[in-house]
């Protein structure tokens, strides 16, 4: 049996530390990390109810391969293609909606579809080992913005360009041009890789690197690390409070806005809270409440040293409970991958200014606000707690001489 891959990034899930997650509605997305689960909210839920439905219809051998529609005011629909294929993409009767024949149909005085074969994510840096047709209704002048479409591309340059129905069908690589294409049932993987070509088009992502043996996704992730909370730690029986995650580039971390404290010392770091990783095998007898979801180190990162504000030097009110914050992923806002040890110095060194912190709030003569930042909030003071946690931890775990400071790494 092949290993299921993720249907964002394309990595074997069933490798990743964490186990494979998936939709709890939908048995048919798998996911390697919560990560790439959180990623693809939105489009999943546009799809997922209309493509169980259709799984769990009643199917014979004989019926056709399942195809995608995707109509101007509606959710993405999944049909049904019965029929054989013609040159130039006519298709010739078949069970499908009206629309979507009248879409692929070859009719005179009216010009064919525009037609795009996909069978490289150039964003994400792997390829199908089938290809996609992308059906474009023409002419452009009279196509109408297409809702879903619209949804699924907010924010990017393309979220205007795509307009009129799309239709979306997978088949088979065909090994010479004049041979007819075998249509096979499109997968929620090709449903994202749809939509990774409908957001960026074939621009490559910003982070991409090729790779010659395509075996892993991984040139348009970042890496970062999850800070995880007590009552996670107990489901997934890890005893680390820092782990290493890949996060894909386009995850809504990089939306957010790097937190007061590591930009005024130099390092921005952006943190969200996280989707737990055993959402699959959640086990009851471990309760959720009290001081289970315990996460200090997340409210350490989160300290506010705006001058002008009133609550300079205290945690971010959504951060204020610590109790209450869960796992949380951590990552740079300049895209540089970070790893779990770097952070938790820079977790160490904000939690050594607490006290100086405290003192400047109740008026410390000596430790005035604008002092505290200008010399103990900064890239020298960072490197010299540093050192001294270094050295003390090499005594305990040789390896830590490997580590080096995130400024320069």
């Amino acid at each position: 049996m092949a290993a299921e891959r993720c249907i964002v990034c394309n990595a074997i899930a069933s490798e990743c530390y964490s186990g494979p997650l998936g939709c709890l509605q939908c048995i048919y997305a798998t996911y390697c990390s919560a990560e790439c689960w959180e990623t693809d909210i939105v489009p999943h839920s546009l799809i997922c109810g209309t493509y169980r439905e259709f799984r769990h219809s009643v199917r014979q051998p004989e019926d056709g391969k399942a195809g995608l529609w995707l109509p101007l005011q509606r959710d993405p629909i999944v049909f049904e293609v019965t029929c054989e294929t013609r040159p130039y993409g006519e298709l010739a009767g078949g069970r499908i909606f009206p629309e979507v024949q009248r879409l692929l149909h070859l009719r005179r005085k009216r010009p064919l579809p525009d037609r795009t074969l996909l069978q490289w994510n150039g964003y994400r840096a792997y390829d199908l080992d089938h290809t996609l047709a992308l059906y474009q209704a023409l002419p452009k002048r009279r196509r109408k913005l297409n809702r879903c479409v619209k949804e699924l591309t907010k924010g990017t340059a393309f979220s205007k360009y795509w307009g009129g129905p799309l239709v979306i069908l997978s088949m088979e690589t065909v090994r010479y041009a004049l041979d007819d294409p075998q249509y096979r049932d499109i997968t929620l993987q090709d449903f994202r890789f749809i939509v990774d070509y409908l957001r960026y088009g074939d621009e490559p992502g910003p982070l991409q690197i090729p790779n010659p043996h395509n075996e892993l996704a991984v040139s348009n992730r970042v890496l970062g690390v999850r800070i995880t909370c007590e009552v996670e730690r107990q489901h997934t029986g890890s005893p680390e409070k820092y782990g290493s995650v890949r996060i894909p580039r386009d995850h809504h971390i990089f939306s957010t806005t790097a937190t007061q404290i590591s930009q005024t010392i130099g390092l921005p770091l952006l943190m969200t809270q996280s989707i737990p990783h055993f959402t699959r095998e959640f086990k009851p007898e471990i309760a959720l409440e009290g001081s289970i979801s315990l996460n200090h180190e997340a409210a350490f990162l989160q300290r506010m040293t705006d001058l002008d504000g009133n609550d300079w030097g205290l945690v971010q009110e959504k951060w204020l409970r610590p109790e209450r914050i869960g796992s949380v992923v951590v990552a740079r806002a300049d895209g540089r991958d970070i790893r779990p040890r770097q952070v938790a110095m820079i977790v160490s060194f904000c939690q050594a200014l607490e006290s100086y912190i405290l003192k400047a709030r109740r008026g410390d003569e000596e430790y005035s606000k604008e002092r505290v930042m200008t010399d103990l909030m900064t890239m020298e003071k960072f490197h010299l707690v540093f050192n001294m946690k270094k050295e003390e931890l090499i005594k305990k775990d040789p390896s830590w001489k490997s580590v080096k400071s995130p400024y320069f790494d």
